[in-house]
């Protein structure tokens, strides 16, 4: 029951909220896609057929997507999300109450938004297809999976009992999944901010100095010229709201290689992806924690560089925003949610 079903009773939910506002007469300034994904257990089998047919409009037109899996199993609040989207996830909190505190989600949550891996509908959207996702669940307080999870123990009546039994946590992921696509569906600009992004990077980077991996300075460099590109590029008014768009609904795809991973070139994002070894846990600059594992000093000189070619691109697409207009490729993004 809670795996899928208590995410499933959630969408649900949402789309019954959405159908009341559209018959009140709202409409979505950008598209809101609703899926439920068929072959999840047997490799995510829906999601990415769904992410590779439709690979091209995809790419050219989704702004977000919105992934809930095994929505409660508890009560405390774990994310994870691309980190050019914790600023929205923090607001959204801020607007919700948790049950059993009283308080606000923001004042019990712990604020931690982990890194993206495996493991769920997810995968294709951001690690083949650079869209910014976010994955959001309600855990057990060790934030382990629960104790029935893949059993004939995982019924309605363990969630009546255990899990939530007021379905009062059921409602309250709801909420949130509904006011963050409103946000990307409604807002003038996209909430998405590559400041956090360029933050984040930087902790990447931080994370393969501690392994003593050798030669990331230009790669250091590179993070720093984005960090600026970041900052110069949200604190400019200058720039006309559809380039804006155009560039915050695009900048995710930058991170991507067409040659895809060393030996899994399905896997495109050169920030993160599911460890080699590891799972369905992640790896941050994956290429290059890759090669230097296997003690290949040319595969981590290659990597090294892609990262940082990757990491210019996106510093080229926030500069240039201010001398030239992008060309748009659509007049409307979707979010999307599963």
């Amino acid at each position: 029951a809670a795996d899928p079903n208590s995410g499933s009773s959630i969408m649900l939910e949402v789309g019954r909220a959405f159908g009341t506002l559209v018959r009140s007469g709202w409409r979505p300034k950008r598209t809101i896609i609703i899926a439920s994904w068929s072959g999840e257990e047997y490799g995510l089998l829906g999601s990415t057929g769904f992410g590779e047919e439709f690979e091209h409009t995809l790419l050219a037109k989704a702004a977000v997507y919105i992934n809930v899996d095994v929505g409660v199993s508890g009560r405390t609040f774990v994310a994870s999300a691309s980190h050019s989207l914790s600023r929205e996830l923090l607001e959204v909190t801020r607007k919700v109450t948790d049950p059993s505190t009283k308080k606000r989600l923001s004042d019990v949550w712990d604020l931690k938004v982990s890194t993206l891996g495996s493991g769920s509908d997810y995968t294709v959207f951001i690690d083949k297809l650079g869209i910014p996702s976010f994955d959001l669940r309600f855990m057990p307080e060790n934030k382990k999976p629960y104790g029935t999870y893949h059993s004939i123990y995982d019924s309605y009546t363990w969630i009546e009992t255990q899990a939530d039994p007021s379905m009062e946590y059921h409602v309250l992921l709801a909420q949130i999944c509904g006011l963050l696509a409103l946000d990307f569906a409604d807002s003038l600009i996209l909430p998405i901010s590559p400041h956090d992004q360029a933050l984040a990077i930087r902790q990447y980077v931080q994370e393969l100095e501690e392994m003593n991996i050798p030669g990331l300075a230009k790669l250091k460099k590179a993070v720093e010229y984005l960090h600026e590109a970041a900052l110069e590029f949200s604190n400019d008014d200058s720039i006309d709201l559809t380039t804006k768009n155009e560039i915050l609904g695009m900048l995710e795809r930058k991170f991507l290689d067409e040659k895809g991973l060393p030996k899994r070139k399905w896997f495109k994002h050169v920030l993160q992806a599911p460890g080699l070894y590891l799972g369905y846990s992640p790896e941050v600059f994956p290429g290059i924690q890759q090669a230097f594992s296997e003690k290949d000093e040319w595969l981590l000189r290659s990597e090294t560089r892609r990262a940082i070619k990757a990491i210019y691109r996106c510093v080229y697409m926030l500069r240039s925003a201010k001398h030239q207009p992008f060309a748009l490729r659509t007049n409307a993004s979707w979010s999307a949610i599963a």
